[in-house]
This record gives structure tokens, C-alpha cells and sequence, in this order.
């Protein structure tokens, strides 16, 4: 099965629910779906994962590359002063945050602010967004994305789906390449997962031991924070033009 076919069906209800050729629309078209056949091109493996959160001395090539895999590029691609909408939200929503952790946290949580909204067919730019202080998951993800980019974050969006009856079927979160790996936030929830070892989780992770959900001491608070999501995971490049 080509990899088109493999991450159509998941999200065959959600497509219809979109603007035909929007930008939400265009995330589907460009999903991973999770594997672990694909997670060496999305994550770079287990060696390099055992490196960069464990400190395990590399012994082959391999393992001195950051975590990233080559699926998504760990520099921002959003070029500076491109958008300057998003340039001003950062400095607005994140303060004086640093750069990198703090930053990505300040972020992920003003987008939790937001009002929630349900998919309407509509397709806006994340200027946009904004401007509406509503977005339905996709959109929160996609702003996130974006607004991590203007704060010289890597990052892409991860698309959560749900089998029947679990309801609501569909979230949206993203990864932003933290400490050298990828590292899930959630903007509805405002939160990321704290893994024992390693201080924060990837959609890897939480694909494959759910007790990190279980473990989040908002699990049961926030619904999203809920391991039924991260069972179906499409992964896809945000696009930075406006």
C-alpha cells in the first residue's frame, strides 16, 4: 500500500468537513500516518532518540544526528519578517519568555484561550485566526505551528484520529522540536506530557505506552489529554506562506 493510501482512510470524514484545496485541506494531502516503518523518517530512529534524551555515547554515525528524522526540517522555515502578524503575536503572547521551552509553553498556552469553534468549511490564514479569537483543532495546531516558527522554533502538526464510538473522532496538536527531539503540545489543552526519563513526550511516544497520557495529572480534566487519540497519528509539514 503506497503512503498515500495508507493515511487516506483515517481521514476521509474529516476531508468533507473542510474547504476543498484550503490549507487544512492541505495538511491531509500532506500526512504521514505513524508506523513504525515511518518513524525512522519522522523521529530518526531509536538510536538517535536513545541519544538525545538519554546521553547514551554514540557508537555509530547515526546516532550523533539530532532526533529529527528527515521527514521534517529541525530549523524554521518561516523567514524572518515574512509575516509580521505573527512576529507581534509572539512578542505579545510569550512576553519575555526565552527562547525555546519557556517560549513554546507561553505560546501553547494563550492559543488554549481561544474559543473553541467547530469545522465550517472556512479557510483562513492564521492572521486570521487570530484576529477571530476562535479556531477548530486544526486551525489551533496550524496557528501554534506557525507562531513557533516566528519564535525560531521547527515545527508540524500532528493530526489525532479516533475510532468509533470514541467522540470527539478528531484532534489536532503539534510537535515543536524542543531539546533536541520532537515534543507534543497540545494548544486546546494547553499542556505537554512529562515522560520519567526524558522530560517530554513525542506523538512516539505517546503512540506507544499510553500510561504517559494516563500519568498527566490533567488526564480526566481535559479530554484531549486522553490516550485514544494518539492510537492514529498523521504527521504533515505546516506550509509558511501566507
Amino acid at each position: 500500500m503506497s503512503e498515500a493510501a495508507a493515511h487516506a482512510e483515517p481521514a476521509v470524514a474529516l476531508r468533507q468537513r473542510l474547504a476543498p484545496g484550503g490549507r487544512d485541506a492541505r495538511l491531509l494531502d500532506r500526512q504521514l500516518l505513524l508506523t513504525p516503518e515511518t518513524m525512522p523518517r519522522l523521529y530518526g530512529g531509536e538510536s538517535t532518540l536513545l541519544y538525545a534524551r538519554f546521553g547514551v555515547s554514540p557508537t555509530t554515525e547515526v546516532t550523533r544526528r539530532p532526533s529529527g528524522g528527515e521527514f521534517t526540517p529541525i530549523e524554521p522555515q518561516l523567514r524572518t519578517g515574512a509575516r509580521p502578524e505573527l512576529d507581534a503575536a509572539v512578542r505579545e503572547l510569550a512576553g519575555d519568555a526565552r527562547p525555546g521551552l519557556a517560549r513554546a509553553t507561553a505560546l501553547n498556552r494563550a492559543l488554549a484561550r481561544l474559543r473553541a469553534i467547530d469545522f465550517d468549511g472556512r479557510d483562513r490564514a492564521e492572521e486570521a485566526i487570530l484576529a477571530s479569537g476562535g479556531a477548530t483543532p486544526l486551525e489551533r495546531a496550524r496557528l501554534l505551528a506557525l507562531l513557533a516558527q516566528a519564535a525560531g522554533l521547527a515545527s508540524r502538526v500532528c493530526l489525532l484520529y479516533r475510532e468509533p464510538p470514541d467522540a470527539p473522532a478528531f484532534h489536532a496538536v503539534c510537535e515543536l522540536f524542543i531539546m533536541g527531539s520532537w515534543t507534543v503540545f497540545d494548544p486546546l489543552a494547553g499542556q505537554l506530557f512529562l515522560m520519567t526519563h526524558r522530560p517530554y513526550a513525542s506523538a512516539w511516544d505517546l503512540l506507544r505506552d499510553p500510561k504517559i497520557a494516563a500519568r498527566h495529572p490533567e488526564h480526566g480534566r481535559k479530554p484531549t489529554l486522553d490516550a485514544s487519540f494518539y492510537r492514529t497519528i498523521g504527521i504533515a509539514n505546516v506550509e509558511t506562506e501566507g
